[in-house]
């Protein structure tokens, strides 16, 4: 378990540098898509502040991805008693119209599931403030820049995005083959 954590914010910090890389060097090809044309980088116009919150940011995901996937993972695997329900035989792995067909099912319920979720943390309801007390963190950063989408409290973290993925796995269980997970 803790390998796939690992593996998983290594791809996501090596992403985010890739970004960055792209973000500092303001090409032309990829300025032309930039969502706000007319606004400053945000690291242009107050250094500090945006080095503080991309520090926080950056450790808010590797908390994220390695110790709450751990106990996301660990969890999900005590309450099956420790026998994941998905499907491990090698002469049952799926053709491809299953694997297809099981994609596009993991597709739907994970976009549902996140979407839902979602829209639940942006609740401002004084009996239900979800968005002050999770959701708020996530919107720390003002401009749309990938570090800002793994900013996330933990509890967003694992039942907005952890577990909105799984929803499809839990959904299909035995008929799933663990060949399509991965």
């Amino acid at each position: 378990t803790f390998y796939v954590c690992s593996m998983g914010i290594g791809t996501i910090l090596a992403l985010n540098g890739l970004y960055w890389i792209v973000y500092r060097n303001e090409w032309a090809f990829f300025e032309q898509y930039k969502i706000e044309k007319d606004v400053e980088w945000p690291w242009k116009t107050d250094p500090v502040a945006w080095r503080k919150l991309v520090k926080k940011a950056v450790v808010c995901c590797i908390f994220n991805n390695i110790f709450m996937n751990f106990c996301c993972l660990t969890f999900t695997a005590w309450m099956y008693n420790w026998q994941l329900p998905w499907n491990f035989r090698v002469d049952q792995t799926p053709d491809a119209w299953e694997l297809t067909r099981h994609f596009f099912i993991l597709i739907i319920c994970e976009d549902f599931g996140f979407h839902m979720t979602h829209r639940m943390l942006h609740s401002k309801n004084k009996w239900f403030p979800l968005y002050q007390l999770i959701h708020k963190q996530h919107h720390e950063f003002m401009h749309p820049i990938s570090i800002a989408s793994e900013n996330a409290h933990p509890l967003e973290f694992a039942f907005g995005n952890h577990y909105t993925s799984m929803i499809g796995m839990f959904i299909l269980g035995p008929k799933l083959h663990f060949f399509t997970i991965v």
